[in-house]
């Protein structure tokens, strides 16, 4: 019986270019691990929906040019200010988002 156990860089594997990705974890049980691998493998153009919203690991996906588009209610470091990578590409109007507040 095969295993349903596949290693951080299979998961990874399985999104492509362009993929639509949604996680929930407001600073909490964010896919930091998960999300590293995929920058690892140079995922690209990535639209990322957040429900309701997060902080570091969209940062991250932004910071690193890895999103065609960013959808959210909410993206901060809670109580430690603004995302910085967001706030940067925002106000240089060089990042394609949806704010839903």
């Amino acid at each position: 019986m095969p295993s349903a156990i596949i290693t951080m860089a299979e998961a990874a594997a399985l999104v492509r270019d362009g993929d639509h990705l949604t996680y929930v974890g407001y600073m909490q049980m964010e896919p930091v691990a998960f999300v590293h691998e995929l920058l690892r493998q140079g995922r690209r153009d990535l639209r990322l929906s957040l429900a309701p919203s997060s902080g570091y690991v969209a940062d991250m996906l932004v910071g690193a040019g890895a999103l065609a588009d960013l959808e959210f209610s909410s993206i901060s470091f809670m109580e430690f200010g603004f995302a910085p990578n967001f706030r940067r590409r925002a106000e240089a109007g060089t990042l394609v988002y949806r704010e839903h507040t």
